[in-house]
């Protein structure tokens, strides 16, 4: 008899298996599987840091990269209300040894005033903590065929200023960083983040870790609870 009563129990214990394996399926994917991260440095509000990138007027930005893998950058920019024809050169170095990392040539009839310009590149996997420097040329343009670039007249980046050719400037390029990262790189960077600078345990970055996976049992135990407890309608 105690056999036939433990039946349904028996039930519920194979649906919690799948369960279990399929949360666990789920988590595996996601540690795995690359993502897209989507970081707004500045406003939208904001005001032409130039009248025109045009001939030796070039336009920088310096910034810090929040996580692994950046891998496109945006610029917000403004045609004029106009057709511009000349082409515009986009460099991305390393702050520290001016390097040139990445580099592109954009057409900017494609362009559309007031909107995001967008260049994308292979992910730069080390990224997160590096420091980096963004430029924008037009060196064939003339004045009347070159397009802007929209700025916040006050900088809001700690490590970041916008340049107009060597020059810093105090403002910031509407800019936004896009990122290409695993969850497993997502999770690592923000446990990294909680322990800087924490004292004792709460600076080590296995003790977020271990909490986390205490707070995922606690939930596991009551839903098994809540299962087990579940009133036998067949007894």
């Amino acid at each position: 008899m105690s056999k036939v009563n433990n039946l349904p129990r028996l039930g519920y214990g194979c649906r919690w298996g799948w369960g279990i394996a399929v949360v666990v399926v789920a988590f595996a994917v996601f540690l795995i599987r690359p993502m897209t991260l989507d970081e707004d440095a500045q406003p939208y509000f904001a005001r032409p840091l130039v009248p025109e990138i045009a001939g030796t007027t070039t336009v920088g930005q310096s910034f810090r990269a929040s996580y692994p893998g950046l891998a496109a950058v945006s610029f917000l920019v403004g045609t004029n209300a106009r057709v511009n024809t000349s082409r515009l050169t986009f460099e991305l170095r390393d702050a520290s040894t001016q390097h040139v990392l990445e580099k592109a040539t954009i057409d900017p009839t494609h362009l559309v005033d007031n909107h995001y310009l967008t260049v994308q590149f292979d992910p730069l996997i080390d990224s997160v903590g590096k420091a980096y420097v963004i430029w924008l040329a037009a060196p064939t343009a003339v004045p009347g065929d070159g397009i802007t670039v929209w700025a916040d007249p006050q900088p809001l980046l700690a490590q970041g200023r916008a340049y107009i050719g060597a020059t810093p400037t105090n403002a910031e390029l509407t800019f936004r960083l896009s990122y290409r990262l695993t969850g497993f790189q997502f999770i690592v960077t923000i446990v990294d983040r909680l322990a800087a600078g924490k004292p004792g345990i709460w600076g080590w970055p296995g003790t977020y870790l271990g909490l986390a996976v205490l707070y995922l049992l606690s939930i596991i135990v009551v839903i098994r609870w809540s299962l087990l407890a579940w009133p036998d309608k067949r007894s």
